[in-house]
């Protein structure tokens, strides 16, 4: 990728130093190639020093660390073209949040971007529908390639819908 898709990503986000480098495995790392943690701040750096980083120690891409303290979700929408029931799906989802969205490293997915809080966690994933969400404690790769050029929004009721829709029952049994 080049730098000028990066350009393409919301300004909101580039002046928050929350960001981290990958390779392309999709691990993190710091600018200097060293890795990571969504759980160490001083091993993020800021957007220009990411980008200015990639092509050096192995390193292919960009990510946003998300956090309690910053006010952003993400649902990534994964293998949107693999299943058939999942296409609609995922395009009522994209759809309804109507917010800044792009397409995954994969480019078989989405990550859409939003202004919100998950209840009591950091995010959810539900494999079954290839629905995933998180609003701290991870880290998602950014591509700059949009899929929908809006500016990030705040959608708390659509996140509370989706969590109730899609966040995975976990039973309990006695022992």
């Amino acid at each position: 990728l080049v730098a000028n898709s990066y350009n393409s990503i919301p300004e909101e986000l580039r002046l928050i130093n929350q960001w981290v480098c990958c390779k392309a495995d999709k691990n993190l790392f710091q600018v200097n190639g060293w890795q990571a943690s969504v759980n160490k701040p001083y091993t993020w750096n800021s957007f220009e020093a990411c980008i200015a980083a990639v092509g050096q120690h192995d390193l292919t891409g960009i990510g946003f660390v998300l956090t309690k303290h910053d006010p952003y979700f993400i649902i990534d929408l994964d293998k949107t073209q693999s299943e058939d029931r999942r296409g609609p799906v995922h395009q009522s989802i994209h759809d309804d949040f109507d917010t800044y969205s792009e397409i995954s490293i994969s480019g078989m997915g989405c990550h859409i971007v939003g202004i919100g809080t998950l209840n009591n966690m950091d995010g959810f994933k539900n494999p079954e529908w290839g629905v995933e969400c998180y609003s701290s404690g991870r880290y998602i790769v950014f591509t700059g390639n949009i899929y929908n050029q809006k500016p990030i929004a705040e959608r708390q009721e659509l996140l509370d819908k989706l969590q109730k829709a899609f966040r995975p029952i976990i039973e309990h049994t006695a022992v």
